[in-house]
């Protein structure tokens, strides 16, 4: 008697342990329900692991809701997996009893998944924000990355909500706050927004601390627009010379964006310790990707670098800032380019990032495979080819890289810095 299951197979199944072992060797999801107890049913994953999951109707509600509340496992498994994982490792037997336990909270008028803990009860947004700030976004995030996270929270967020109990913000007030972003002329932002509430919620979710989020169901509040902009020779030669007129830190970085085509964050928080070999080895907690990323050098990088690391009045950073002695933030040199756009009367608008896709595109241009442009990038190129090809093509990169510098020096003239 099956039902269509969307994305996966469901049908109504009596679940026995014979069963359930045999499910977990066909690496397929679906889903099946046990008509022995409403709404009971187990979930089967293509790693062959099994979860149990419940749905019911709440007091009051008409949608249909579903919780998961534990994994299958054998009891010769069981002590094994006792302390792995968010959810309780359960026998079939343990977990049909679960199942009529949240059953019976359902009968007697409560929601299984809406009980909430004394100690959470209280918990404001902006304490959920820290804790998501703490436990999840540091740890996982780009410290670049979190500062942005924390910016906006300060700016855009917790003036609007932050004393309010988490479990109160409704979509009304993450609408009105979204509107109220897109009307001052910021619909990008709007939609950055958008996405750090969602974050914030979801990790809630998966610590239990909350049980929805406001922002279920919400579009964005403007379209992604992808910017496509790519410097002609002229451009690349008029930005390239207007850099004279920008402080010395700023336009020692943007040649240095123009030489290696990493983003502006990991320019500007570049450090002598990072650099060895004819190598930036950028650090795991510095890279957007989340690992080791290491850039060969040719011999214009090295130079710009070394003439950065004459002048700089602090020890480490190559580009420390004059008035904290910490490295630049990336609106320094998003504001030296707009100035430079307004000076230089471009018919387009710029951003850092625009240089990193022009050099991307000219390296194409140039013959160099589009996979070792990735590679210089640092784009990931896929599960498999990470395992499998270790070769770093580190010498294949750095002559792609001296091929665009003696190509750069042609555009900017034989005597451009």
């Amino acid at each position: 008697m099956g039902t269509s299951g969307g994305l996966f197979d469901m049908a109504e199944l009596r679940l026995t342990d014979r069963v359930l072992r045999r499910l977990q060797t066909e690496a397929k999801v679906c889903e099946y329900t046990d008509p022995t107890v409403a709404g009971f049913g187990v979930r089967v994953f293509t790693t062959g692991r099994i979860s149990f999951f419940l749905r019911y109707y709440a007091p009051g509600e008409r949608q249909e809701k579903r919780t998961t509340f534990g994994y299958y496992c054998t009891p010769d498994q069981k002590q094994r997996l006792r302390s792995s994982g968010r959810l309780p490792p359960l026998s079939l037997a343990e977990a049909r009893d679960k199942a009529k336990e949240l059953l019976g909270l359902v009968a007697s008028g409560k929601d299984p998944t809406g009980v909430p803990k004394p100690e959470l009860a209280s918990l404001s947004f902006a304490e959920l924000a820290d804790q998501y700030l703490r436990r999840h976004a540091r740890l996982k995030k780009r410290a670049s990355t979190v500062k942005k996270d924390i910016a906006i929270l300060k700016r855009d967020i917790l003036p609007g909500f932050g004393r309010r109990p988490a479990g109160e913000v409704t979509v009304h007030h993450v609408v009105e706050l979204l509107d109220a972003i897109v009307d001052r002329g910021s619909p990008a932002m709007a939609n950055r927004v958008l996405s750090l509430v969602g974050a914030i919620y979801n990790w809630g979710r998966s610590r239990g601390v909350v049980t929805s989020s406001p922002t279920w169901g919400l579009p964005k509040p403007a379209p992604d627009r992808p910017r496509d902009r790519v410097f002609s020779d002229e451009e690349i030669r008029a930005f390239w010379w207007h850099l004279e007129t920008q402080t010395r830190p700023v336009a020692s970085a943007f040649r240095l964006l123009f030489l290696t085509m990493q983003r502006s964050g990991e320019i500007l928080s570049l450090h002598d310790s990072w650099i060895h070999d004819g190598l930036i080895e950028i650090p795991r907690e510095n890279y957007k990707g989340n690992r080791i990323h290491a850039v060969p050098l040719s011999s214009r990088a090295r130079e710009e670098i070394e003439q950065a690391r004459q002048w700089r009045d602090f020890d480490g950073l190559v580009f420390p800032s004059p008035r904290t002695g910490l490295c630049y933030n990336s609106n320094t040199l998003n504001a030296a380019a707009r100035r430079i756009c307004q000076e230089l009367q471009f018919d387009q608008p710029v951003v850092p990032h625009d240089i990193r896709r022009t050099v991307f595109t000219r390296l194409t241009m140039m013959g160099v495979d589009e996979t070792l442009v990735h590679r210089i990038a640092g784009h990931s190129l896929g599960r498999l080819s990470r395992t499998y090809n270790r070769y770093a093509y580190l010498e294949e990169r750095r002559e792609a890289l001296e091929a665009w510098a003696t190509e750069l020096r042609r555009i900017v003239g034989a005597d451009g810095r």
